[in-house]
């Protein structure tokens, strides 16, 4: 087809740079120099002297604005000084608008309208004095020393004083006193030049005035007049930079301009931002404590009896009002969005009608500025009311889960497992959380559609019914979409839960996957979780990118829909329509494109609530009902007292996520008598249900039947678990446990638990400390502080379940003499235990028998009937000694110094920018071609969609010149037919629109290729950098988990993970589309209007302050978010693990104020956070209303003069600058989120670049398949140690064994036993020393072939979720038959057969077996792999002897032709060793 030739006229630079300077200067035209009056030409003076002083002048004052520099602090007179000089700069920029005021008016007035270079010349001075004014301000405190301010200012302020008498020198050669605008030039230069001399007299009086003090220097002088003992009565008084309680104080105009949070970005800006306490302290309404109670007392009031708790009812009922209250903020903020395209509307037909007046625009350009300024104040401070709301919201949830964890018995808990639970507080918080904005939205949003459709009709009539059809078919595709993404969200969340737990498991067993080489094994189950949860993460990403398109394309696509329905109908596109329509149309579309995710925000929330009211659906503990009253057993004056009871392990809710066993575990017909003072022994085989009878007792079994009394319920018990639970701290705090620290009692209870030597031997005394669970401490030690810490608690009731297993004989008995019948010789105490030399001395014995007790009664009656049950008497091995003879603990290295041991470390936190290498990290995680394809994408897209508004504004401009064809109905013919109007053909519409069409195809096809990209690339970069971090950390040597608490590592695979997953592609996604967007609006508005170049001048310099002033303190604020979150998730994750013990100690109110001490910690970074984020809001707001301003000002300005105004092009600059302020605003904020996103890549490249892997030396040796063949071990002056900086495990150890020797390992308590088998196994390299098997050196071989090649059976057993099967033969190198060997030589047939199949899951780390089927499975474990080399580390300390001897006839048979190395603190476990 030909296409018709257009004549478009002059070009568009032609049109733009033809300068009519008599319309810009007046009849004078431009003149360099005035003949008639011998004086510079006034058009020159301003133009060619005065404006590009002022241009520099506040171009310079700018970017001292933004300067960072040292704090200064003034005197006095230098304060009064500034403050004179900041009234004179104010009354600089009144002056000339003023002025131009009384001169406009005088013109209407005598019918002669100024020049266009005065109302130029008045904006250049208004703008360049108030940057002036900002200058001035920051002087106060920062810039230089002297208040005179930097050279550079004061230099270029001469320049404009210079001009300024030139034009006073001109407006007093023209002075006409007839004429009142004569006078009116004559009296404000005059005016002009006296404030002026006032201002130059502010920099000669500084010239005499005394200097500040740099803040550094003050500091400095501060230190050493404090280096003595000055006395100091407040906090505020010793630190300076105390920030106080937010917004108390503050006026009315602080907060509403956000002035009161400038201190704290101050200090962000100087880097002093290292930690909570130098922020905010929350105000007493927002505070943790107070919140948390609040929603507590509500959650309880607000459910009826016969009404389970509500957690939506209780959200409503404790934050409804402030939460429905701030709408009213939202509703004026929309409405003053709605008035902009209106006002835009009117201007653009002014600027089209040439002969409206000036004061029509005028009033239209104030409309434009006032409408935008209100938005911004509603919007700012709506957002801040909906975040104070959310951190309420936070805080009440988080406490609420947690105090909800301490209330139910761990029976009922046991239905969640670990994983979820975290989650709870943690993501599914968050979604609710980030739910109330999307609740606002919610009505919103159709409110917003309903006015837009009215405003759209009445523009351009019928047709918008074009571009709103397409968006109607598009709401049941996007609640599709939204339906789609919550399932997902779901089962992602699900996903998630599992992995979190086998990670969890993984990091609380790692020494056992190091033993077995299970990290592969590890590696690939947490991968193939991993996968999974992949899996539904790439269908929400890609779902979401189907959103990005539409909300990217459906403006274009509306746009040309109801812009052709328009001209097809016979209508004339004007300036006003078209762009007024695009502005509604905007406002339409991000409703309707919000409006999914809105939806699923609300379905995510509603899924994490449901979630969350699970666990509080779950029955708490009611003591009353559970225990009977004293009155009923007063007679018996019994302590204890258990008639006819039975327990049940489990939840007796009815879930299908709970686990299922064909039969539960149950304690039958419990009859127990325990008077004051008694010691009493519960005997019984391994699995006979003797710890459930203890956890009975505690109330952590569910009661079927019976009565039980307990005696000082409210004092609580002294539980010491067979397990032992030890906190990360010191063991000082440990053994304390929240009790005041009295030394005489201290040190007996030192004394009592053998624990004088321990402490003398480890660095720090009692101040060294207890790794994560205990881990930088040996079985017996964390067996005995466990001890310690219930003496030192001064209970009346003492329940110890098998304490006397994890030490040797030597130990137990002084235990058992000091402690248990020393000590505690008054107390009623229940012991589980098998050591007959004990057994004797109790004064009664309990015999347990598959849930039920089979015998009670006398020991001496008891010990000849069921002597099977325990150990036969030992006597103390020689080479074991109990220690030196008695030494005084005050002369003993026993308590350590108040210095931190070097084990307790602070997380590790970076400082200053993002380096370099993180984002080249997670771009070589993307790929260099997805990230190149992501690049190019963009900048396509965003250059289409500009080329496509350009090419509408250019139609409606020659289309605004001519008629435009009509299509008409033909009556004769029946049929619709064009009549050409005038001279724009069918053929010329035609183009047009297939011009426009083609563009906005383009930009489409772009948009769907950046948003799938960018989702593929984002779970690209997501599935790799999991993989490397899961790599590192579990092939990271074991000292690293020493150190290191658990909590800190899983918030790296959870927090830190979904932040890598989910938020950081879906913020730099933003960024990138808000960056390119900006710079496409920067450049279409300033080709519309090239004078708008002179204010974004100034501005540019002031948005690089801005964005630098907020980086700098929001980055610091996410790095202390990040380390203030972790403290509460390993205090929630401890809490957990010592359920039994925190509430039989009755300690749960003091965990629970700690909870909330640290959640405290965290709410103050999240709150710093977000004030931070609302005072960069606010400010950016006022740019975009600053540009808004000026370029309706200049249009109309433009327009009165006739100056190259094109309508089209003007429209288009209108409506950029209209979505100018939400691009400033949303590429700072972007940058800020996505900046402080990246902080999770940081973290987690901190751990993949930083993590030492256990060494992998180069293979010499590498052994022929039969290796080991003869078992022959040989130590040869091994030192060894754990760590670097502790003391030696193994000093110059040196034996031998023979081909298939038993040898037996004894020693006292942390004599370095468990560091024999340690060494062997190389989980840390020898200092000093060589050991070698069948006389190859082991440090010759790789791990992985040395460990394989060995086998262990660990102090501590580690099961996983999974089957019996699986924990037996994890990587399934054994057949069904052999596992069912494995399973009948280990007496576990019981346990297969309750559960009906080895292929049953077994529970989350084994809690549906007993400690010691625990350490039975890990001996299958061994008989299965049959090694040449086993070691065993106390397998047989918690069964009974009867197992035990049948255990080492297991041992003897299958490990005949074995080397057995063997620790025990049973004598008769060693004794048929053969050394």
């Amino acid at each position: 087809m030909d296409w018709p030739k257009i004549d478009t006229g002059p070009s568009l630079f032609d049109k733009h740079f033809q300068w009519n300077w008599t319309e810009v200067c007046g009849t004078d035209g431009f003149e360099v120099w005035d003949t008639s009056t011998n004086d510079l030409g006034s058009c020159f003076t301003i133009l060619g002297i005065q404006m590009p002083s002022l241009l520099v002048f506040s171009s310079v004052s700018a970017y001292f604005c933004g300067k960072p520099t040292a704090r200064v602090i003034r005197t006095s007179g230098q304060l009064w000084t500034i403050l004179f000089r900041c009234i004179l700069v104010l009354l600089m920029a009144l002056i000339p608008i003023v002025k131009i005021c009384l001169l406009t008016a005088e013109g209407d007035r005598i019918g002669e309208p100024l020049d266009y270079v005065k109302y130029l010349q008045t904006g250049a001075q208004a703008i360049t004095w108030f940057v002036h004014l900002g200058m001035c301000l920051v002087l106060r405190t920062h810039l230089t020393l002297s208040c005179r301010g930097p050279s550079a200012a004061i230099f270029f302020w001469a320049q404009t004083f210079l001009s300024d008498m030139l034009l006073f020198r001109s407006s007093l050669i023209h002075h006409d006193q007839s004429k009142l605008a004569s006078n009116i030039e004559y009296n404000f230069a005059l005016s002009t030049l006296a404030v002026q001399l006032l201002y130059l007299t502010t920099l000669l009086s500084s010239m005499w005035a005394s200097e500040g003090v740099s803040e550094a220097q003050r500091e400095a002088l501060l230190s050493s007049s404090l280096s003595g003992h000055s006395y100091s009565q407040f906090q505020e008084d010793q630190d300076p930079h105390y920030l106080g309680v937010a917004t108390e104080g503050a006026s009315i105009m602080s907060k509403l301009f956000f002035h009161w949070v400038t201190p704290l970005m101050k200090k962000g800006v100087d880097q002093k931002l290292t930690g909570t306490e130098e922020l905010f302290d929350l105000p007493m309404n927002v505070s943790t404590r107070v919140v948390g109670q609040k929603f507590e007392s509500t959650l309880e009031g607000g459910a009826f009896v016969a009404t389970p708790k509500s957690l939506f009812r209780a959200l409503h009922n404790c934050f409804g009002v402030q939460f429905y209250a701030i709408g009213i903020l939202k509703l004026l903020a929309d409405l003053a969005g709605f008035a902009s395209p209106l006002l835009l509307g009117g201007l653009v037909t002014f600027i089209e009608d040439k002969n409206e007046e000036i004061r029509t625009g005028l009033y239209y350009a104030a409309g434009l500025f006032a409408a935008t300024t209100i938005a911004a104040f509603c919007n700012a401070h709506f957002n801040y009311q909906m975040s104070i709301v959310g951190l309420k919201i936070r805080a009440s949830l988080v406490t609420v889960v947690y105090n909800k964890i301490l209330k139910p018995s761990v029976s009922s808990l046991s239905e969640l497992n670990y994983g979820a639970i975290v989650n709870y507080m943690s993501t599914d918080t968050d979604r609710i959380v980030n739910s109330c904005a999307s609740f606002h939205a919610f009505w919103s949003i159709p409110a917003q559609i309903a006015v837009t459709l009215y405003l759209l009709y009445l523009q351009v009539g019928p047709a918008f019914l074009a571009g709103l059809a397409f968006s109607i078919i598009l709401i049941p595709i996007n609640k599709c979409i939204a339906s789609k993404i919550g399932q997902l969200s779901e089962k992602l969340m699900a996903c998630k839960d599992d992995r979190v737990k086998c990670m969890t498991e993984a990091i609380s067993g790692i020494r056992v996957l190091k033993y077995h080489v299970w990290e592969e094994h590890f590696i690939n189950k947490i991968k193939k979780l991993r996968n999974e949860e992949l899996k539904h993460l790439k269908g929400r990403k890609y779902l979401d990118a189907l959103c990005v398109y539409f909300w990217a394309t459906t403006p274009v696509l509306i746009s040309i829909l109801t812009f052709t329905t328009y001209a097809l109908m016979g209508n004339k596109l004007t300036a006003a329509k078209v762009f007024t329509t695009i502005a509604l149309l905007n406002m339409l579309i991000a409703p309707l494109n919000a409006f999914p995710w809105v939806l699923n925000g609300l379905t995510e929330a509603w899924v994490s609530i449901k979630r969350v009211q699970r666990l509080l659906l779950i029955p708490d503990v009611d003591l009353a009902n559970f225990y009977a009253s004293f009155n009923d057993f007063e007679s018996q004056r019994t302590d204890v007292t258990v008639i006819g009871a039975n327990f049940e392990w489990g939840n007796s809710a009815e879930d299908e996520s709970a686990p299922l066993i064909q039969s539960k575990f149950s304690l039958q017909n419990i009859n127990i008598e325990l008077f004051p003072g008694q010691l009493v022994a519960v005997i019984g085989r391994v699995g006979s249900g003797k710890s459930s009878i203890l956890a009975s007792l505690l109330a952590e079994t569910g009661k079927t039947s019976g009565s039980v009394f307990m005696s000082d319920l409210e004092d609580g018990f002294g539980y010491v678990a067979q397990q032992p639970w030890l906190q990360r701290g010191s063991i000082r705090d440990n053994i304390l446990f929240g009790k005041a620290f009295v030394r005489s009692r201290y040190n007996e209870v030192l004394e009592a638990c053998c624990l004088v030597d321990d402490l003398q031997q480890l660095n720090g005394g009692d101040l060294a400390t207890v790794g994560e669970s205990g881990s930088t401490l040996s079985g017996g030690q964390r067996a005995r502080i466990a001890l310690a810490r219930a003496v030192y608690q001064d209970k009346l009731i003492y329940l110890l379940d098998d304490i006397l297993s994890a030490v040797d004989l030597v130990v137990a008995r002084h235990i058992f003499s000091k402690c248990i019948a020393g000590i505690l010789k008054d107390k009623t105490r229940l012991l589980c235990t098998h050591n007959r030399n004990f057994l004797q001395n109790v004064d009664w014995i309990i015999v347990v028998e598959n849930g039920c007790i089979k015998a009670q009664g006398h020991p001496t009656d008891i010990l000849k009937s069921f002597g099977e049950l325990i150990d036969e008497p030992e006597q103390a091995s020689e080479t074991v000694k109990l220690g030196a003879e008695e030494t005084k603990l005050e002369e003993s290295p026993l308590f350590g110094n108040d210095e931190v041991p070097e084990e307790v470390q602070k997380e590790e936190q970076e400082t200053g920018d993002i380096q370099f290498s993180v984002i080249s990290d997670y771009w070589h995680s993307l790929g260099h071609i997805t990230a190149i394809a992501i690049l190019i994408s963009l900048v396509l897209m965003q250059s289409s969609r500009n080329l496509s508004d350009w090419w509408l504004s250019y139609w409606v401009t020659h289309a605004s010149h001519n008629s435009t064809a009509v299509l008409v109905y033909l009556e004769d013919s029946g049929s619709f037919d064009w009549f050409e109007s005038k001279a724009i053909s069918v053929e010329e519409v035609t183009f047009y629109l297939t011009v426009y069409g083609f563009l906005a195809g383009l930009n489409t096809v772009f948009t769907l290729c950046r948003a799938f990209l960018f989702a593929f690339g984002g779970i690209k970069a997501a599935s790799t950098l999991h993989n490397k971090l899961l790599k590192v950390v579990l092939r990271s040597k074991v000292s690293f988990f020493d150190v290191t608490p658990a909590g800190r590592i899983i918030n790296r695979f959870s927090s830190d993970t979904y932040t890598i997953d989910d938020s950081l592609p879906f913020i730099l996604n933003i960024l990138l589309a808000n960056f390119f967007g900006l710079i496409g609006s920067l450049i279409v508005t300033t080709y519309g209007l090239p004078w708008l170049a002179f204010v974004l001048v100034p501005l540019l310099p002031l948005y690089r302050w801005l964005q630098y002033y907020y980086r700098l303190t929001s980055r610091e604020l996410k790095r202390i978010g990040s380390v203030a979150l972790s403290p509460v998730y390993n205090h929630f994750n401890e809490t957990l693990h010592g359920l039994t013990t925190i509430k039989a100690f009755r300690a749960s109110k003091r965990f629970s104020q700690a909870n909330e001490v640290y959640l405290e910690n965290s709410q103050k970074a999240q709150f710093a956070g977000l004030v931070a984020s609302q005072w960069l809001g606010l400010r950016l707001q006022f740019f975009g209303v600053t540009i808004v301003g000026s370029v309706g000002l200049i249009a109309v300005i433009q327009h009165h003069y006739g100056y190259g105004v094109d309508p089209g092009l003007v429209g288009l600059a209108i409506t950029y600058a209209l979505t100018m302020t939400s691009l400033l605003n949303g590429v700072i904020n972007t940058f800020t989120e996505t900046e402080k996103e990246m902080i999770a890549v940081e973290r987690t490249q901190q751990y993949i670049r930083r993590i030492e892997p256990e060494a992998e030396v180069p293979v010499l040796n590498y052994p022929n398949y039969p290796w080991p063949s003869q078992g022959v071990v040989r130590f040869r002056s091994v030192v060894f140690k754990h760590r670097t900086n502790v003391p030696q495990s193994l000093k110059g150890v040196t034996f031998e064994t023979y081909p298939a020797e038993k040898i037996g390992i004894v020693g006292r308590t942390g004599a370095g036993k468990s560091s024999l088998f340690a060494s062997i196994f190389r989980i840390n390299e020898l200092e000093y020393g060589e050991i070698s098997v069948d006389g190859i050196n082991i440090a010759e071989l790789g791990l992985k072939t040395l460990r394989s090649r060995l086998s262990i059976i660990p102090q501590e057993p580690f099961l996983f979720s999974g089957s019996l099967r699986e924990n037996i033969d994890p990587l399934g190198e054994y057949t069904t038959p052999e596992i069912w060997s494995a399973i009948r030589k280990c007496h576990l047939e019981d346990v297969a057969f309750r559960t009906g199949s080895i292929d049953f899951n077994i529970g989350e780390s084994g809690q549906m077996l007993s400690v010691g089927q625990k350490q039975l499975v890990c001996l299958a474990r061994a008989v299965l792999h049959n090694a040449k080399v086993l070691c065993i580390d106390e397998a047989t300390a918690n069964v009974d002897n009867e197992t035990d001897q049948y255990i080492q006839t297991i041992i003897r048979e299958s490990f005949y032709h074995s080397t057995v190395l063997t620790i025990a603190h049973r004598i008769n476990t060693v004794l048929d060793c053969d050394r």
